[in-house]
């Protein structure tokens, strides 16, 4: 009987720990407060600006309750504000004070890695890239062709402009330019296919390279500083975010390195139960990295702590933006889609979620 009662404690206590530690739901975590019909002409995500989300319609939609407003009511009293749509086939420029396009071109180009999204640019110097590998810059305003430089291969990542230097990644290096001249600055070799965006910070270059890693570039050396290896090579593309020392990122694991050496902090994979099949949907969130973990035949809206990698909370998406949980397969259209979260919180409350053709205001409850 002793046995038998030492066997029940087990069970008990065990299963209490293992209750104690199961994540909760992640509507204790996040809630709806409102949502807004959008049908983007490209999937673009909206641009953030203050208290209005930017979308390609032609109105923003108002971050606390949703109220969709048209740009012409809008007052920019001040310097031009530039919005740019770019996207496969067309490149719109709109000056939000005059509310007019000040750029508006049909080109013909090669698909970009990423998502397309809408954002602010300041200057009036646009980089283009063309359909026959060409690196350009014009003047916006006056649409005069300041400069243009050869690329030696395919643009496969969109340029990206940080104060007079210009990014580029073709199929065999990363080319940095003068912004104003277009003079090459540098070119980085890359060795294989890139599976990331370029992200650039405090003077180093990030980015994942198939069957390599991930790759820490110090640009002020000129060298490569740490690679870190991967499990896995996604055929998505790889986000990489940056937390202060930490570099977060997934292949079908999450990882938490350190960005000075790449050491491994903590790794959340197979051995935890935990399988990622959309690297190209992992965000920071306050003291929160939110995925989408596949188990059970579904992807689960996810939440770990940054800290330590520990599920805290999980749930479908449909538990937070609602949807029709009646459908014969007892999963809701929502639970096969996946939630876009935009960078930043406004009043450290309010995120941003883009799925399918609406925009949701969701708060962030801890």
């Amino acid at each position: 009987m002793k046995l038998t009662l030492a066997k029940l404690g087990f069970i008990l206590i065990t299963f209490l720990t293992n209750d104690q530690s199961s994540p909760e739901p992640v509507s204790h975590l996040f809630q709806l407060i409102w949502e807004v019909e959008s049908t983007s002409k490209n999937n673009a995500l909206p641009a953030l600006r203050k208290d209005h989300l930017y979308t390609d319609n032609n109105f923003t939609i108002n971050v606390r309750d949703g109220r969709k407003v048209p740009f012409s009511q809008l007052n920019e009293n001040r310097d031009s504000i530039l919005l740019v749509n770019d996207h496969e086939t067309k490149l719109e420029i709109l000056d939000l004070k005059s509310n007019n396009y000040v750029l508006n071109t049909i080109r013909k180009r090669a698909r970009y890695i990423g998502q397309p999204k809408l954002e602010f640019i300041k200057g009036d110097i646009w980089v283009e890239v063309d359909y026959n590998m060409n690196i350009t810059a014009i003047n916006i305003y006056t649409k005069k062709k300041l400069w243009s430089t050869k690329s030696s291969s395919r643009i496969v990542d969109k340029p990206i402009s940080i104060n007079n230097k210009v990014y580029v990644v073709n199929e065999k290096e990363i080319i940095v330019l003068n912004k104003i001249n277009g003079e090459i600055l540098s070119q980085i070799p890359i060795n294989g296919q890139i599976l990331s965006e370029l992200t650039i910070y405090n003077n180093y270059i990030y980015f994942i390279i198939r069957d390599i890693g991930l790759i820490a570039y110090n640009a002020l050396e000129s060298k490569t500083e740490w690679i870190f290896e991967m499990a896995n090579y996604s055929g998505h593309i790889n986000r990489i975010i940056i937390s202060d020392e930490e570099i977060y990122f997934a292949d079908n694991n999450l990882y938490a390195i350190d960005r000075i050496d790449g050491n491994l902090i903590w790794k959340l994979g197979s051995d935890d139960g935990v399988y990622i099949k959309r690297p190209d949907h992992v965000y920071s969130i306050k003291d929160y990295l939110v995925y989408y973990q596949y188990k059970y035949n579904e992807n689960l809206l996810t939440v770990s702590n940054k800290n330590t990698g520990q599920v805290v909370y999980q749930g479908p998406n449909s538990s937070i933006i609602g949807g029709d949980s009646n459908n014969p397969d007892g999963i809701a259209i929502e639970d096969l889609l996946f939630l876009k979260i935009l960078d930043g919180r406004i009043d450290n409350k309010i995120l941003i979620g883009v799925m399918d053709d609406k925009v949701y205001g969701i708060e962030l409850l801890n």
